[in-house]
């Protein structure tokens, strides 16, 4: 799925020359290029131990062009936005291995592209979607410290750092993070997953 959303290297170089946009919050940063056509592709970073590392991306928005208006949700706030609900309700079926049951809560048109996938395709997708996702119960707890970006009052994409440990040897323990994006669509007007 990565690797089918991903901009061709070529013209993402060629973008983050034209008009690149890095925006820089603390440790973390998302990387924004318009591409032909309105489509954008993003990129989102994490700097862990005084280094910079790709967190997701870079994969290509359809549509995803620069917005003529974004608004951010943050802390508390999000819980108040019925995405938090929907984005709960979705972690939930992944987890539990009800991907057709998840993947109701997407837009019409999501809908009918996961039906047109093949069977092996739809299977990888829901195994990489449960191994990305945070936990049930570690996805409410990171949700208020997330964000939530809407564009253009119709695309939202929601924010969330999922942080690991791991003890490498006695004494040393390796800390990593990943931002985990799930996008939604205005849908008939209901938030729904994008894809």
């Amino acid at each position: 799925m990565m690797q089918r959303r991903a901009p061709a290297s070529g013209t993402f170089a060629d973008a983050i020359r034209k008009a690149g946009v890095l925006a820089i919050n603390d440790n973390s940063a998302v990387l924004r290029v318009d591409l032909t056509k309105g489509d954008a592709a993003i990129a989102y970073f994490e700097r862990e131990a005084g280094a910079w590392r790709l967190t997701n991306g870079p994969m290509v928005i359809a549509g995803g062009g620069e917005p003529a208006n974004e608004t951010r949700i943050e802390g508390g706030d999000i819980l108040k936005h019925p995405i938090a609900a929907l984005a709960v309700q979705y972690v939930e079926l992944v987890h539990a291995g009800k991907i057709d049951e998840a993947m109701r809560l997407a837009s019409r048109e999501a809908q009918d592209q996961w039906k047109a996938e093949p069977a092996s395709e739809r299977a990888e997708s829901a195994a990489f979607r449960k191994q990305t996702l945070p936990s049930v119960a570690e996805f409410k707890l990171l949700l208020p410290s997330g964000v939530l970006i809407i564009e253009d009052g119709e695309r939202a994409t929601l924010n969330v750092i999922k942080k690991e440990q791991r003890p490498i040897k006695a004494g040393t323990v390796e800390y990593s993070s990943t931002t985990v994006a799930i996008p939604f669509v205005l849908d008939n007007g209901e938030w729904k997953l994008a894809r």
